[in-house]
């Protein structure tokens, strides 16, 4: 399914409502799905909304539902304000939705269409589905803003360490949907094998092999290294490798042989309704 172009009304319930100032050139209608600059993304977009987009889910976080129209496309950002209700259940396009889908994660995929994973392959994780409509039409309890929910984007750290003759290894599991937010690794001692040492963070569900863990990285860590200097994960750009479920473990996986290796992994996990 496309993008929306015009509103969507009489579509969700409740929730809570939030303003936020609107990116310059941007115009947003009634019943879209609403993104916001994450910090740090610079002047104009950090805490600014615009309509969801695949393209941007490396820099904006999902907010709610627009609840009215708002034209700012001819100002500059801030210039306007958009109602936005936040935690609400909502009535999206889908594609190939089934009655066993309700109470699985939702992805977005535009401002209007939404799937499970297994469907959509990718996209923004917005909440759970509610309830069976159609093969093309589902209801879905959008995840809590989370500023405005202390448990909703509670972070959690979980830590791993390696040293000489390592092992891969499974540890931390989720008790409840979780998203991996990032990830760094510092090796305190440099492996010394002449081939590549490598450590591949990933996720396996209940069940699952380590061998077969989906990866979370676009690019292995390197246990080769300088020594006490941080490395920045780079994280897949699948929305759905990225979300545990409950029972979901995050595993270490090296590669080669460490010799002499040593140093730990951090992961940042948020909470997620």
């Amino acid at each position: 399914m496309t993008a929306a172009t015009l509103p969507i009304t009489g579509k969700k319930r409740e929730g809570k409502i939030v303003y936020l100032p609107v990116q310059a050139s941007t115009s947003l209608k009634a019943g879209w799905l609403i993104v916001s600059g994450k910090p740090g993304q610079g002047a104009g977009v950090a805490g600014y909304a615009k309509s969801l987009a695949a393209a941007d889910a490396a820099t904006h976080d999902f907010v709610g539902v627009a609840e009215e129209d708002c034209d700012n496309s001819a100002g500059a950002a801030g210039a306007k304000s958009v109602s936005i209700r936040v935690g609400a259940e909502v009535e999206l396009v889908s594609s190939g939705a089934a009655v066993t889908d309700v109470g699985k994660r939702a992805f977005a995929t535009d401002n209007q269409t939404a799937s499970v994973a297994s469907v959509s392959g990718a996209g923004w994780d917005i909440g759970v589905i509610s309830a069976y409509i159609s093969a093309t039409a589902i209801r879905v309890f959008t995840s809590r803003w989370r500023s405005l929910d202390s448990a909703n984007g509670q972070r959690i750290m979980a830590n791993v360490d390696w040293a000489a003759a390592a092992l891969s290894k499974n540890f931390f599991t989720a008790t409840r949907y979780m998203r991996v937010r990032k990830a760094y690794c510092k090796v305190t001692v440099a492996g010394t094998d002449g081939s590549a040492v490598t450590l591949m963070l990933g996720k396996t569900p209940d069940g699952t092999p380590i061998a077969s863990a989906t990866s979370l990285l676009s690019a292995a860590f390197n246990l080769k290294g300088t020594a006490a200097t941080n490395q920045v994960g780079s994280l897949s750009a699948t929305a759905a490798d990225l979300l545990l479920a409950p029972g979901d473990s995050l595993s270490a996986v090296i590669t080669g042989t460490p010799t002499n290796a040593t140093g730990s992994a951090t992961v940042e996990l948020e909470a997620v309704e």
